[in-house]
C-alpha cells in the first residue's frame, strides 16, 4: 500500500508542485539508480528536464559527476528498510556545468517480491556548498591570523635575543679595532669579514622585528631602492632556486612618505603570487622607476590619485597569467 501511494503523490506532485529548487522521485534501490518516477524543478535542480530523462530510461547516474557516482551506488546499495539519508553530490548539466544537490532518501517495500525502491527530494545545494566554503575559509583566515600572531610573538623573542648577541660581537669589535694597528693584514680580514657579516644579521633582525611587529603602521620618509635591496635576500630565498630575479632600480628616485614595512610586505605578497603563478619555474622582474601621471587614476577603494610625479614600482613574471574572469574582481 505504501508504495502505491507513493507512486500516487509522485505523479500529482508532476502537475501542481509550488517550489522551484526541488524535485521529487522513486527510484530502485539498486547501484543503477534508475528513476521509476520523477517530478518537480529537474531543469533547476539537476540540469535536465524530466522528459530528457526518461528518454534516457530513467538513468540517473549518467549524469552524475564522475568523481561521485561510487559514492551514490553505495548509498543505494547499502539501504536497509526504512533507511533514511542524505547525501551531496554533484550532477553534470545539460550544459557542461556541476549542478550541487542534496539528496535527501529512504528506503520504501518495492513491489511484491520485488527489490526495495527508494523515495527522495533533490534540493539545489550550491548556495549551502557556497556559504560553507565561505565560512571555512574565515576559520581558516582567523586561525591563520592566529598562527602567524603567535609565530611573530616567536619570531620577536628570538630575534631580541639574537640582537643581543649581535651587540655583544659588534661592541667587541668596536674594542678590537684599538688593538688592530698591530695585526697582520690576514687577521683585519678576518676582522672586517666578522664586523661585516653582524651588520648583516643585524639588517635580518630589523627586518624581523618588523614582520612580526604588532602595532600600528607609521609613515616616514622611505628610500624605495634601499626597501627592495635590504628585501633582496628574503625575497630570493621565498621565490626558489627555479626562479630568476632580477632587479631593476631606477637611479636618484626621491624619497617618498610610506611605511617601510608594509612596503616589504606588498613586494613580498607580489612575489609570491608570482611564484605560485610558476609551478615549474621561470623569472620575476622588479623595477622601481619615477612615474609621471599626466591624469587622475582612480585607485582601490574609489580614490582619485592625482596627476603627479610618482616613484612607481613594477613586478612582472613570466607566469600563466590572472584569468580573466579573476581580473574583472581583483579590486
Amino acid at each position: 500500500m505504501l508504495r502505491k501511494e507513493v507512486h500516487l503523490a509522485i505523479n500529482q506532485l508532476a502537475d501542481a508542485l509550488p517550489s522551484r529548487g526541488l524535485a521529487f522521485y522513486v527510484r530502485r534501490a539498486s547501484p543503477d539508480g534508475v528513476f521509476l518516477r520523477l517530478a518537480g524543478d529537474t531543469e533547476g535542480v539537476a540540469g535536465w528536464t524530466v522528459q530528457e530523462w526518461m528518454a534516457r530510461g530513467g538513468s540517473s547516474l549518467d549524469q552524475v559527476h564522475p568523481d561521485d557516482v561510487e559514492r551514490v551506488q553505495a548509498t543505494l546499495r547499502d539501504l536497509n528498510e526504512a533507511d533514511e539519508r542524505s547525501i551531496e553530490y554533484r550532477f553534470i548539466s545539460r550544459d557542461g556545468g556541476e549542478r550541487w544537490v542534496c539528496d535527501s532518501l529512504r528506503a520504501i517495500p518495492g513491489a511484491p517480491g520485488g527489490p526495495w525502491e527508494v523515495v527522495g527530494v533533490l534540493q539545489k545545494a550550491d548556495l549551502e556548498r557556497t556559504l560553507r566554503s565561505q565560512v571555512a575559509a574565515l576559520e581558516e583566515r582567523i586561525w591563520e591570523s592566529q598562527r602567524m600572531e603567535s609565530l611573530g610573538a616567536l619570531a620577536g623573542g628570538v630575534a631580541h635575543d639574537f640582537n643581543n648577541l649581535l651587540t655583544t660581537i659588534l661592541s667587541t669589535i668596536q674594542l678590537l679595532n684599538e688593538e688592530s694597528a698591530t695585526w697582520s693584514p690576514a687577521a683585519r680580514r678576518d676582522r672586517r669579514t666578522i664586523r661585516e657579516a653582524a651588520d648583516h644579521g643585524s639588517g635580518m633582525v630589523r627586518q624581523i622585528l618588523r614582520f612580526a611587529a604588532r602595532k600600528e603602521h607609521a609613515s616616514g620618509p622611505v628610500d624605495v631602492n634601499l626597501v627592495v635591496r635590504d628585501l633582496e635576500g628574503v625575497l630570493r630565498r621565498r621565490l626558489g632556486p627555479e626562479v630568476t630575479l632580477d632587479l631593476h632600480l631606477g637611479g636618484e628616485l626621491p624619497v617618498i612618505l610610506s611605511d617601510s614595512a608594509q612596503l616589504e610586505q606588498v613586494i613580498l605578497n607580489l612575489a609570491v603570487n608570482a611564484r605560485e603563478a610558476m609551478p615549474e619555474g621561470g623569472e620575476v622582474r622588479l623595477y622601481t622607476d619615477r612615474h609621471v601621471l599626466s591624469d587622475s587614476l582612480i585607485v582601490e577603494g574609489g580614490d582619485l590619485l592625482p596627476p603627479r610625479e610618482y616613484v612607481r614600482i613594477r613586478v612582472e613574471d613570466s607566469g600563466l597569467g590572472i584569468p580573466d574572469l579573476v581580473r574583472q574582481r581583483i579590486f
